[in-house]
């Protein structure tokens, strides 16, 4: 339901904001956004990750009441947070993302870097150094 006022939000400003996302821009949660969202109390960053719960007494928490909407049980609240609700969610469906590349990256002498999804590489030539791919070393895990 967050995600629905959120996009809802990014209507409004198009339609009455003051300041609408402009064609090509890399902003599209400004300033005038984020402070809509929160007088209706969705907290959200400047890349549109929610990082606070929605107040009871907001607006949207306050319609979420209204439907029967609860937050589910095991959602860390605070006033801040650095909490990414898809990867919790994912988390609890069991369908944690490993967070790992399954490309390989190859790389030529120049420094130009490829990943291909093959394990093993045909091979290519770089047009500009004219050498060949290589594998790269792989990096180390943490």
């Amino acid at each position: 339901m967050e995600t629905l006022v959120h996009e809802l939000g990014h209507h409004w400003q198009q339609m009455l904001g003051e300041d609408p996302f402009v064609p090509n821009s890399q902003v599209t949660h400004n300033k005038e956004f984020r402070a809509k969202m929160i007088e209706l109390g969705i907290y959200c960053d400047s890349e549109g990750a929610y990082y606070k719960v929605v107040p009871e007494d907001s607006p949207a928490g306050i319609l979420f009441k209204e439907w029967a909407m609860s937050m589910p049980d095991g959602v860390p609240v605070g006033k801040a947070m650095n909490f990414d609700w898809i990867k919790w969610f994912a988390k609890e469906q069991g369908k944690e993302r490993k967070g790992r590349s399954t490309l390989r990256k190859f790389s030529y002498e120049c420094g130009q870097n490829i990943r291909v999804s093959q394990r093993d590489w045909p091979g290519a030539t770089c047009k500009d150094c004219l050498t060949d791919y290589m594998p790269a070393e792989p990096r180390p895990r943490k």
